[in-house]
């Protein structure tokens, strides 16, 4: 599997890629679209992204093909760790923001064997009112997590305060049928982060994440999650 990634990334810089790292902490580990808590402490979130510039026919504008690696890793338990490959192509048909892609969760296990671990496709549209993101949850053989599906519908708003200072936000409501054998509910969420950027770099001087879902759930409740994190181009 590591094998696979590197070939990736030395196929995809070769195409004179963008590169992109960033780390960062959050207060605990909580999905975005499902509010489940991952890991119930502080973790170090990491990534690495390339993004290349890609040409296709009309009625595309343009977009770009992008590859991540991405890791969190809890700094009081090993509950929760998690590394995920995504591969997958962003930008704009007709006017409307899409994004369609894969990614594979590797759950605490470092690509070592292939039980407990997901494929996660996706789709994404967005006009200037809202989004509209499927991811379905495939499990990998002898993985004892169910087949599942997010639907989400949102909205994102980014407010350009002067000096390379920006405050970022994203709600949205999402329709959980299960997903990681989870209880099907309703969940409302949202996230915002207030940013700094100086050259190369960017700094999220601070983010907040919530979620809640609205119906009673015994496995999740209302969370609310903070941290921090910092950039940098190449």
């Amino acid at each position: 599997m590591l094998g696979l990634v590197f070939a990736v990334l030395a196929s995809v810089s070769s195409y004179g890629s963008d590169l992109s790292v960033n780390s960062g902490f959050v207060s605990k580990y909580v999905g975005k679209q499902s509010g489940t808590v991952f890991t119930d402490g502080p973790a170090v979130q990491s990534g690495i992204n390339f993004t290349t510039e890609k040409k296709l026919p009309s009625p595309i504008e343009d977009g770009s093909v992008y590859f991540g690696l991405w890791n969190s890793t809890g700094l009081n338990t090993d509950a929760g760790n998690e590394t995920d490959i995504c591969y997958g192509w962003a930008g704009k048909i007709n006017g409307f923001s899409t994004d369609v892609g894969i990614s594979y969760y590797d759950f605490s296990n470092t690509f070592r064997k292939w039980s407990d671990s997901i494929f996660a496709p996706h789709w994404e549209i967005g006009g200037n009112v809202c989004y509209v993101r499927v991811e379905l949850a495939l499990p990998t053989g002898g993985s004892s997590y169910d087949c599942g599906t997010y639907v989400t519908v949102g909205h994102r708003e980014s407010w350009d305060l002067g000096g390379g200072a920006s405050l970022n936000c994203d709600v949205g409501l999402t329709k959980d049928d299960g997903t990681y054998n989870g209880t099907p509910n309703w969940i409302l969420g949202g996230s915002s982060d207030l940013s700094l950027q100086r050259g190369l770099w960017t700094v999220k001087v601070l983010s907040l994440q919530f979620t809640a879902p609205l119906q009673d759930d015994a496995s999740r409740g209302e969370q609310l999650v903070w941290g921090a994190d910092i950039s940098r181009k190449f």
